[in-house]
């Protein structure tokens, strides 16, 4: 074990001089811890606490082949852009050369993106590939295994529910989803209005930064000039400087960005219709509280979702797939809605009960 504490140094920052600082380990290839049956590592900080890098995680809790639950979590660095890029290609990287045993039945994944400025640019994660590495290798992580409840929080895209015709994922019950408001493309998944007229704004902040942006590291990682220019980074970037806070007040993002919640949406649908073991399944927008709950919701028949008390005929339709919807104003597109009801039809004979929710609902 070794330890990469670059931040020991008295730097100014923000949440701890340790908050950038990670452990990692070495030497696991040939160990094998067979009485280990969950391993979940602590989250936050503490004074003094270093976080277990992300691909080092990988590595340990490939050393327990008995398994019954995998936990696999961090926190994205803040704005730094480029030690970002390096804790998630590695995270990738170790992810593609891991295989869940056959023992794991709950796998929870949860990349935690920072709440960034609504007024300010997004990285591009992806570059020249069509698809998020980091979801095309989650979703074959599943589809190569026999778990049965999946969370997974982060940036989404489409490739997170790729579907195939081999017949895999037979052992999925549940799966719920968090995604957050950067796509990996580095576009938005919501718009904002303007407040006075009611349309749509489109700012410089819609472009994403260009993928060749390196970006910086945290301060600790370089020499003095270059401390102080990630300092003044991540002061700028703060959601909740009082600058940025009313910005968020004016112009927070509420629209849905149909560019990328429709296609999100469509394949969402279409890996639940792939899934026949499928019971639950929920995908949801990390939302600041006081916007309430953005969701959507499917449940098979006979499983219930806690919502059904809300349906027309909660009762009778038990026997029916169900689908709920809570989308504020957003009227998501016809076909869509019919993708969704027509999940009910393929697989049971009967077409989903599609329910759209009020804001007054709570998930």
């Amino acid at each position: 074990m070794w330890f990469r504490s670059p931040t020991d140094k008295h730097i100014r920052i923000s949440g701890g001089r340790h908050k950038y600082s990670y452990i990692s380990l070495t030497g696991l290839d040939q160990l094998q811890v067979p009485c280990v049956k969950s391993f979940v590592p602590p989250e936050g900080l503490s004074f003094g606490t270093r976080i277990l890098n992300p691909s080092s995680a990988v590595s340990l809790t490939a050393t327990f082949p008995n398994a019954s639950e995998v936990n696999l979590c961090y926190d994205e660095p803040g704005p730094f852009l480029a030690l970002q890029r390096e804790l998630r290609d590695n995270f990738v990287a170790s992810l593609e050369g891991f295989k869940l045993p056959p023992t794991v039945k709950t796998l929870d994944i949860h990349v935690r993106v920072p709440r960034y400025p609504h007024d300010k640019s997004l990285p591009d994660l992806r570059g020249s590939r069509p698809n998020d590495p980091l979801c095309v290798t989650i979703n074959n992580l599943i589809r190569q295994s026999n778990v049965r409840d999946v969370y997974y929080g982060g940036s989404v895209d489409p490739s997170l529910f790729c579907t195939d015709s081999d017949g895999l994922y037979s052992s999925l019950r549940s799966l719920t989803v968090c995604c957050y408001y950067p796509s990996p493309s580095g576009k938005w998944y919501f718009n904002y209005k303007d407040s006075e007229g009611g349309g749509l704004i489109e700012p410089a902040s819609n472009t994403p930064l260009p993928a060749s942006t390196r970006g910086l590291f945290p301060p600790g990682y370089g020499d003095e000039d270059e401390d102080e220019a990630a300092l003044a980074l991540e002061q700028s970037m703060d959601p909740f400087t009082d600058e940025n806070i009313q910005i968020d007040e004016v112009q927070f993002r509420q629209i849905p960005n149909e560019e990328l919640v429709i296609p999100l949406l469509e394949s969402f649908v279409r890996y639940i219709a792939s899934i026949r073991s499928l019971r639950y399944a929920k995908l949801f927008m990390d939302r600041r509280a006081f916007l309430g709950d953005w969701f959507v919701l499917y449940s098979a028949p006979g499983h219930r979702s806690g919502y059904e008390g809300l349906m027309k005929k909660p009762d009778e339709d038990l026997s029916r797939a169900r689908v709920f919807f809570l989308v504020g104003d957003w009227e998501p597109e016809a076909h869509v809605v019919d993708l969704f009801r027509a999940i009910g039809q393929e697989r049971y004979g009967e077409d989903a009960i599609i329910t759209f929710l009020e804001y007054a609902c709570k998930s």
